[in-house]
């Protein structure tokens, strides 16, 4: 006997007459070109302020310290006639948080960077690289403002010791760390060549022992 041919109709995997899933009005908005220039310019001018803010804290800011202890978080963006920087209650709390606070000067380097991957937003630039490139230069960033507020701690520590700094009598903020570091598995010094330049003139200054912990042999040609 033969065997009997299968007469059920194979079941359609797809309704007849559609076509593939189109996104969404606002997906297709924010995926455009006209979106990303809108998100960069909001990115620069947010960079712009900032910035304002930081270099007016320089000027104003022991001035608006009282006042900002008075204030809570949520005030930032309310008119304050006490308060002196130039761009207001948001500046002046931001300023007190990032650079008195938190990262110091070096945070300008942050409102460089933020205010170019607003313009690299602008102008169409490949978001996975401008992402890449703010997340690299915002850890520079940091570990800037960690050597220098060190380094700013340690000389504020050593200012009021300078009369007592003359012969037979020297002022030991620490060792140096240049060159090669410790001793058995020792490695180089993490310090740029500008920022090891910045490290031996203030202990100059301070008169200190030039006191290097690393084995003399291993020191390579800048140190």
């Amino acid at each position: 006997m033969g065997k009997e041919k299968n007469t059920t109709a194979p079941k359609e995997k797809n309704a007849k007459g559609k076509g593939p899933k189109q996104p969404s009005r606002l997906l297709a908005f924010l995926r455009g070109e006209q979106a990303r220039f809108t998100a960069g310019l909001l990115v620069m001018l947010l960079a712009a302020l900032l910035g304002i803010g930081f270099l007016s804290f320089i000027v104003t800011g022991k001035d608006d310290q009282a006042t900002l202890e008075n204030l809570s978080w949520y005030q930032i963006f309310l008119p304050n006639n006490d308060v002196h920087n130039w761009v207001g209650t948001f500046g002046a709390f931001t300023s007190e948080w990032c650079v008195n606070r938190w990262l110091g000067l070096p945070v300008l380097l942050f409102v460089v960077l933020l205010f170019r991957f607003g313009q690299g937003l602008m102008t169409s630039g490949p978001v996975p690289r401008l992402l890449g490139s703010f997340v690299r230069t915002s850890f520079m960033v940091i570990w800037l403002s960690l050597f220098f507020s060190s380094m700013s701690y340690i000389l504020d520590k050593q200012a009021p010791l300078w009369p007592y700094a003359r012969p037979g009598a020297w002022n030991d903020p620490d060792m140096l760390v240049v060159g090669q570091l410790g001793w058995g598995k020792s490695h180089p010094t993490r310090l740029l060549p500008n920022e090891q330049y910045t490290h031996m003139s203030f202990w100059c200054i301070l008169c200190s022992p030039l006191l290097i912990g690393c084995d003399m042999t291993q020191i390579d040609k800048f140190t």
